[in-house]
C-alpha cells in the first residue's frame, strides 16, 4: 500500500514538473494527462470519490 501511495504521488509531482516546465504543447498536455491520473490515484487510495471518472 505504501508503495502505490509513493508511485502516484511521484506521478503526480512528474506530471505537474512537466506541466509547468512546457517544452511543447504535446508535453505539456501530456503532462496533464500524468498528472490526472496521480491526482485520481491518491484520492482513489484515500477513499476519496472523484466525480470526474
Amino acid at each position: 500500500m505504501f508503495y502505490v501511495v509513493v508511485l502516484v504521488g511521484v506521478l503526480l509531482v512528474a506530471g505537474l514538473i512537466g506541466v509547468v516546465s512546457n517544452p511543447s504543447p504535446s508535453f505539456g498536455a501530456l503532462g496533464l494527462i500524468v498528472s490526472v491520473v496521480g491526482g485520481c490515484g491518491l484520492l482513489s487510495v484515500f477513499g476519496g470519490s472523484f466525480l470526474g471518472l
